[in-house]
Formats: structure tokens, C-alpha cells, sequence
């Protein structure tokens, strides 16, 4: 894709979805719009991972909605939403790279991420309680991505919360440099491909599926993904033969 606000490309074993509204990033209706799109071709490239970074120093300050009527809030909310559940719900894995803040809609997105990467300079959190405002994504992503009591400090206070305090929290995987970022997480992002782009994907998914409240439920789930989806497999057969071969495995992804 060539549009503006929203960069994408293959490197590697990824598919990069690059947020383009230097500084702030600050997410408009139209960004939305064309970063749904992004991230529905990113999915499509069937690749290892889809990497969500960002150009200028911020990762995202926010959404900005042109128009504060109601009919914009909600339709931004609606394809934000959209974007988000493709985020949890599709097999391939997600790595978000936040370079300096990740706000409200920001913080959001990038938490929809399976696994979060930060510069030194990162700040996280969800203002939206002291602007008389409510953090509808964050108070269902949050809880389940860190511990209730830190989930609860993040939307009760309003604070933003540095890379350091991220980590404690479980909000950031890792630190990584702030000087030439973008090779940071590119390097983080390469020791994936040594891996089956198959088994990362069916892990992935039997995360989804067992996330439910019947454990037993589950765990059937899981082992149903296991026999049917991951035994007969190319990939299967491959890992095991390769490992009492004592050689590097040659993956197909199917």
C-alpha cells in the first residue's frame, strides 16, 4: 500500500504495518480506515508475524476525531473495534513496537498485540478517566493482558506509565534501545524465523480457543487443533525428523 497515514511492506519472516502521522500519530477517522486496511493485508501475506510500528516519536498519542459529534465518535469506535478484534482473533501472531507514547486508542491497539516491545522512552497508559471519558477497549483488553490490581491502576489513575514501570506490569516483552529502534525490533522480530510459521500460528490459536471458562472445554479444544490441524502437518513431521537428525528444520508452513 502507497497511502500516507499508514505504511505497509514484507521483511523477513513479517508483515510490518507502520503507523505514518509523525510526531504523535495521532489517529484520525481516516487513519482508522486505512489502517484497517493495513492490518487485513498484513494478515493476508501469511507470514510469520505481523509487526504494528510507528514513524516520529510517537507510537500513537491517541484517536483525534475531527468532529467530537457523537455519529464520528461511534463510527471511530466501530472501526477501531474492528481492527482490534481482527488483532485478537486471527491465527497469526502480533507484535507491537511502541517508540516513545502509546495513549487511549494507542495504548489500545498496541495491548491488542500478542507481544509488546517498548524503547527507553516509551509512556503507556489510558487518560481517559481524567477527561470525563472511559477506556472502553482498554477495560477489557487490560485485565486480561496484566494482573487486575495493574490493569485496574492504569484505568483508574489516568497516569502514564514509563518502560520501566511497563515491564513490571507486564505491558512490554522487552526494552529495547531507543537509538536506532527499528533495527532493535527488527533483530527481536528475526528469532522467529527459525520457527514454523504453522506452529506459531496454531499456538496462537490454541491460546484463543482455550482462553474459556470451562477449562475442560478448553483443553478438548486444544487437543482437537493438536490432531487435526498439527500432527498430520508437514511442519510436525518435519521438526521431529530434523531434530534425531541433528540437522536445522525446513519448514513449509503447512
Amino acid at each position: 500500500m502507497t497511502d500516507s497515514l499508514v505504511l505497509t511492506e514484507v521483511k523477513g519472516c513479517a508483515a510490518y504495518v507502520t503507523l505514518n502521522r509523525p510526531p504523535l500519530n495521532i489517529i484520525t477517522i481516516e487513519m482508522l480506515e486505512q489502517l484497517r486496511d493495513a492490518v487485513t493485508w498484513a494478515f493476508d501475506q501469511k507470514k510469520s508475524l505481523v509487526v504494528i510500528t510507528s514513524n516520529g516519536r510517537a507510537f500513537s498519542a491517541g484517536v483525534d476525531i475531527d468532529s467530537h459529534e457523537e455519529e464520528a465518535l461511534n463510527y471511530a469506535n466501530d472501526v477501531l473495534r474492528e481492527i482490534l478484534i481482527m488483532l485478537w482473533t486471527n491465527e497469526i501472531p502480533v507484535i507491537a513496537a511502541v517508540d516513545g507514547y502509546a495513549l487511549g486508542g494507542g495504548c489500545e491497539l498496541a495491548m491488542s498485540a500478542d507481544l509488546v516491545v517498548g524503547s527507553e522512552r516509551a509512556e503507556i497508559g489510558q487518560p481517559e478517566v481524567a477527561v470525563g471519558s472511559l477506556a472502553c477497549f482498554g477495560s477489557s483488553i487490560l485485565p486480561r493482558k496484566i494482573s487486575h490490581s495493574h490493569a485496574m491502576e492504569v484505568l483508574l489513575t489516568g497516569k502514564r506509565f514509563n518502560a520501566q514501570d511497563c515491564y513490571r506490569m507486564g505491558m512490554l516483552n522487552a526494552i529495547l534501545p531507543t537509538e536506532d529502534f527499528a533495527q532493535h525490533v527488527e533483530e527481536y522480530v528475526s528469532q522467529f524465523e527459525k520457527l514454523s510459521p504453522l506452529m506459531l500460528a496454531k499456538t496462537k490459536k490454541s491460546v484463543i480457543v482455550g482462553d474459556v471458562p470451562d477449562r475442560v472445554a478448553g483443553v478438548m479444544a486444544i487437543d482437537k487443533i493438536s490432531r487435526e490441524e498439527v500432527t498430520p502437518s508437514f511442519d510436525a513431521k518435519e521438526g521431529m525428523e530434523a531434530f534425531f537428525e541433528k540437522r536445522e528444520p525446513r519448514w513449509r508452513g503447512c
